[in-house]
């Protein structure tokens, strides 16, 4: 009542002596913007996004209408005001609404920036919804610059707050945060959490793709051991069955650790079991020979690599490579005229180097 009449002093000491304050708080806010139009207060992109953000988080749908009403009839659409603050409070909203088809239709509008991503990717996050997660993902593609910003200490921390908002956490939820540390060179944390699972009994048993975190994290921090181990628990403890990735990413443990004897034996025994070796296992094995130096296994691996897929740039410098490290240069120069001639660029790295917050 004191509301709808203007009162804000009476309605907001009424709010302040309540128990239970549940749809006050709407009725509240609400109080606030209509006396922000009596005293016709200009509305910017600043109050907007407010308005809109607290309409959001209260679940108001009708005061986030009345926000845009407003904002449509002021002519949003037609000043120059519509920037990427506006854009991101509208993508993070969406998100949070798992309206996530409207987030990437806003998101394409426009150029996406680091804050528009995060805010969606973290929204996908919090619901759990990775499907989503990945189809804001295909909304940067040619923005590839942007997803380092992502994979931050601030996202690790993020993500381990939520994991342990979790009550009943699944293999999902698990594997989510094992990969979150794995891509993000922290591999003993990755290990670590692996470990938890196996000490939790029956309530979590790690599937393919658990596995394949792990290994992936191993890798990426140089844990040979780990790496054996876990591989040896797929099969041994959990009854699982390696395909081809296991394989990539066992034989590149291998392969940086210096067992080049072991790469060959992990892959006799693949091609045993039945697992057909792909381009990723043909690039792993000569990557492992390259390192190690075992010409002759190489070559066949490069053989096998150029066949599957021989119009691969990054594949043919990767080959390219091997062969000037063993001082093959006729054959150097047979494939960068094939990249020549074929109009083939390999795709340029990027890495972000983050220093108290500047990149």
């Amino acid at each position: 009542m004191f509301s709808k009449c203007g009162s804000l002093d009476e309605a907001t000491k009424v709010f302040h002596e309540m128990l239970h304050r549940d749809v006050a708080w709407i009725a509240l806010v609400s109080c606030f913007s209509r006396e922000m139009g009596r005293e016709n207060v200009e509305l910017s992109e600043f109050t907007s996004c407010s308005a809109l953000k607290s309409g959001a988080s209260l679940k108001a749908l009708e005061l986030g209408r009345q926000v845009h009403g407003l904002v449509v009839r002021m002519g949003h659409d037609l000043v120059g005001w519509k920037n990427d603050m506006m854009y991101n409070s509208m993508v993070f909203r969406c998100v949070r609404n798992r309206s996530y088809d409207e987030a990437v239709r806003v998101m394409g509008l426009v150029r996406p920036n680091v804050v528009a991503l995060t805010s969606a990717l973290v929204g996908c996050y919090e619901n759990l919804d990775l499907w989503a997660g990945k189809q804001i993902h295909c909304v940067v593609d040619d923005s590839k610059e942007l997803i380092g910003t992502i994979y931050t200490n601030k996202m690790i921390s993020h993500a381990l707050s939520v994991f342990d908002g979790i009550s009943e956490k699944d293999v999902i939820s698990w594997t989510c945060m094992i990969d979150v540390y794995g891509r993000n060179g922290q591999g003993g944390e990755a290990v670590e959490m692996f470990q938890e699972i196996k000490e939790d009994g029956s309530k979590v048993l790690p599937n393919s793709v658990t596995f394949l975190s792990v290994l992936l994290a191993c890798g990426h921090s140089g844990l040979m051991e780990e790496g054996k181990n876990c591989f040896k628990l797929l099969r041994e403890k959990y009854g699982l069955q390696p395909d081809s990735e296991h394989y990539v990413f066992y034989i590149d443990i291998l392969g940086r650790a210096g067992n080049i004897e072991e790469v060959r034996s992990t892959y006799h025994t693949m091609v045993e079991q039945g697992t057909g070796p792909t381009t990723g296992v043909w690039v792993a094995l000569l990557n492992a020979c390259s390192l190690n130096q075992d010409v002759e296994r190489g070559e066949l691996a490069a053989k096998h690599v150029l066949q599957l897929e021989p119009y691969k740039a990054s594949n043919i410098v990767l080959v390219s490579n091997f062969y000037a490290a063993t001082d093959r240069w006729d054959w150097v120069d047979e494939l960068r005229s094939i990249m020549r001639t074929k109009g083939l660029v390999k795709e340029v790295g990027n890495s972000w180097i983050n220093v108290l917050g500047f990149n």
